[in-house]
């Protein structure tokens, strides 16, 4: 997999793969590709604090609604921009530690992408009524 592929090419479930099951040196070859580079993912929410997510990245974690990355964000997340939980989302982080077994990986410097904040109803033009005729 690591020679046919370079890590900034593989998807996420690849790399938990190859970082849980992989030679230690292969392990370091995608390791040291992708620490501390921005990468941008989709994933799904398992839960959200202000400061970080708990989020499935693989198919494996979401169908089994378990988390595997954490994403840490720098500033707190408005509420009206937190995804709710199921929510798939896209986002961005840096990598910065990993544990394999079980897999989960922490993405620094956390990024919404896309977020739109949470629908408000419109609000209806005012109503302007024409002086009667006389």
């Amino acid at each position: 997999m690591v020679q046919e592929t370079t890590s900034d090419k593989m998807d996420f479930a690849t790399w938990e793969f190859v970082l849980t099951n992989g030679s230690q040196e292969d392990q370091d070859a995608v390791w040291n590709a992708i620490k501390g580079k921005a990468v941008q993912m989709n994933g799904t929410i398992i839960s959200t604090e202000p400061e970080q997510f708990m989020i499935a990245g693989s198919s494996d974690d979401i169908d089994a609604k378990k988390a595997d990355i954490t994403l840490k964000f720098e500033d707190k997340i408005p509420v009206k921009l937190i995804p709710k939980d199921g929510a798939s989302f896209d986002f961005q982080g840096e990598p910065s530690s990993y544990t394999p077994n079980p897999f989960m990986m922490v993405l620094e410097k956390g990024r919404l992408l896309n977020a739109k904040p949470a629908a408000t109803p419109a609000k209806k033009p005012p109503v302007h009524h024409k002086p009667a005729a006389q």
